[in-house]
Parts: C-alpha cells; structure tokens; sequence
C-alpha cells in the first residue's frame, strides 16, 4: 500500500505543480518542489524525495522532458493495465 501511495502522490505532483513560475511549491508528504528564477531569467525547478532526502535541480526545460516523458509511460497500455490493477485492489487517491 505504501509504494501505491508514493506514486499517487508523485503523479498528482507531476500533473499540478506549476513550473513555469517563479517561486511555486509543491509539499507533499512524500515529495516536494519549488521554483526560482536565475539571474539569466530561467527557471530551474528542485525536486525533493522527503524520505531520503535527495534532491535534483533540473532546467524547466529538463523538467518539462522529464514530465512528458513519465506521460508517455503512463500511456503505455501495459502501465494503464497494471495501474488499474492497483486502483481496484486500493482505490484511487
């Protein structure tokens, strides 16, 4: 239950956290993000894991890739039908 938890959390995070402003957060329980802005004008998002504490700085750029591409897997017939797996055997979140 906890690992579907974690993942719930994480896909809300990726679908609603605003990365194209300057000072947006995200806290959750599991993770957390934030927004700044660089002297150059772009915007670098930080993603934390709050369990282990490891952190990632990635361009808004990378981030946007990063983001597209857990899309993609996520629209994998293979993902969908595992995850609906889970969501029958735990719920949705």
């Amino acid at each position: 239950m906890g690992e579907f938890v974690t993942i719930c959390e994480f896909r809300t995070m990726m679908d609603r956290f605003d990365s194209e402003q300057d000072g947006s957060f995200w806290r959750g329980f599991y993770f957390s993000a934030y927004t700044t802005k660089l002297e150059s004008g772009e915007i670098v998002v930080t993603f934390r894991c709050n369990e282990n504490g490891i952190t990632f700085d990635l361009e808004h750029d990378s981030w946007q890739a990063f983001r597209n591409l857990l899309r993609r897997a996520w629209e994998h017939p293979e993902v969908r039908r595992l995850w609906e797996g889970e969501v029958q055997r735990y719920g949705e979140f």
